[in-house]
């Protein structure tokens, strides 16, 4: 997705989801978000955000991490 600010600069934007697992069985890699992040970072992708998305309860079930590079 693309979009435009009003200088004229051009954005990319890419997200990023991350399972977490279940309630009582995570399934984060810390060590594998990491390198993930790092091979973005390698793209010249940007981390602007992270998102946590709730399955009831306040449980979060995944994770969405949003980039941005120039486009």
């Amino acid at each position: 997705m693309v979009y435009s600010s009003d200088r004229d600069q051009r954005w990319e934007y890419f997200v990023m989801y991350i399972e977490v697992g279940r309630l009582f069985e995570p399934n984060i890699n810390p060590r594998s978000i990491e390198e993930s992040f790092n091979n973005a970072g390698a793209e010249s992708w940007e981390l602007v955000n992270i998102i946590d998305i709730n399955r009831g309860s306040g449980r979060t079930s995944e994770i969405l991490a949003i980039f941005k590079r120039p486009y």
